[in-house]
């Protein structure tokens, strides 16, 4: 997916911050009430949800089971579709792809997702031999199903399987570096490495509440203007009734922490990307965001969120 032409200067020229397609929150699963997402949603139309896809795991902390991901898609339908979904493919999921077959996609495609990442790495359950070999099909469903973004993951595990995908890359693919994999751990020390000169781009990896301002400092460093996303998994986890779940609270401190350091600037390519919608505030609106429980409901987030701030 071509990201359009670089600016001189970082983020948006005006004010040097980051434009900024997708805040992803990765990990939502059965621990999660559906319309509390959906209210995030529409008061935080940047914010990504992202479903793991791993069947061997279905139903377990960080996979989402069928009928959780039938009553999101559900919740969503019914508000008018305010929430951005991602599915991140693991394991058999994969596989399928890597085969040539995107009878999955095709599926969640018609359940609102937008956007499906492609892990294809051992520690995702994935059976990487020959993945430079296998790129041909992965491209053709690429192709297939025109209407879904496919994020591959770019890190050195990954290399043939993206760098013969990049030889002839469809419009509606894009890369994330993540060297992490899921795992949480931050390998952007050094600087964030410059996006593909071509392909839409992404970070990943180690990102979490206690990090989401600085990484967004270096993504507009590295990017030069033009529109990337940032997502996390790992660092949104915590633990209710010492039960793994995913934090929402964690999210909204993500949120708040990032509110007026980017300008939204849509989800699609920079090339096709609707004008900023947020503002430059990135999205805060001047509200007051409260500390929420892992298991808050839907009626407490819209309340914490609409509260008046303080004088």
């Amino acid at each position: 997916m071509a990201s359009g032409g670089a600016a001189s200067t970082a983020g948006d020229g005006a004010s040097g911050k980051p434009l900024l397609r997708a805040l992803g929150f990765c990990g939502a699963d059965d621990s999660t009430d559906v319309g509390t997402l959906v209210a995030l949603s529409r008061e935080y139309p940047h914010v990504e949800w992202g479903v793991l896809f791993r069947p061997d795991k279905e139903g377990t902390p960080r996979y989402a089971s069928p009928a959780w991901v039938a009553a999101l898609a559900a919740a969503n339908d019914a508000a008018g579709r305010p929430c951005q979904l991602a599915g991140h493919l693991c394991g058999e999921r994969v596989n399928e792809v890597l085969r040539g077959d995107a009878s999955f996609v095709r599926s969640v495609a018609k359940l609102g997702f937008g956007r499906v990442q492609v892990n294809a790495t051992a520690i995702n359950g994935v059976d990487t031999t020959d993945l430079r070999g296998k790129a041909a099909q992965l491209r053709a469903c690429m192709r297939a199903v025109p209407e879904v973004e496919w994020i591959v993951q770019r890190n050195e595990e990954t290399r043939p399987l993206w760098e013969a995908l990049s030889e002839d890359a469809p419009d509606n693919m894009s890369m994330l570096f993540d060297a992490s994999c899921g795992t949480g751990v931050y390998n952007f020390g050094d600087g964030l490495p410059a996006p593909h000169g071509t392909i839409a781009t992404g970070y990943a990896g180690g990102i979490g509440p206690h990090n989401v301002a600085q990484t967004l400092g270096g993504v507009a460093a590295a990017m030069g203007g033009r529109h990337a996303w940032i997502d996390m998994e790992s660092s949104l986890r915590g633990e209710l009734e010492g039960r793994d779940v995913f934090s929402i609270d964690r999210c909204v401190l993500c949120i708040r922490r990032a509110a007026g350091r980017f300008t939204f600037a849509g989800r699609r390519s920079a090339a096709a990307c609707a004008p900023p919608c947020c503002g430059a505030d990135g999205g805060a609106g001047g509200r007051r965001l409260l500390p929420l429980l892992a298991s808050a409901s839907a009626g407490a987030v819209v309340g914490a969120l609409l509260a008046p701030a303080p004088k």
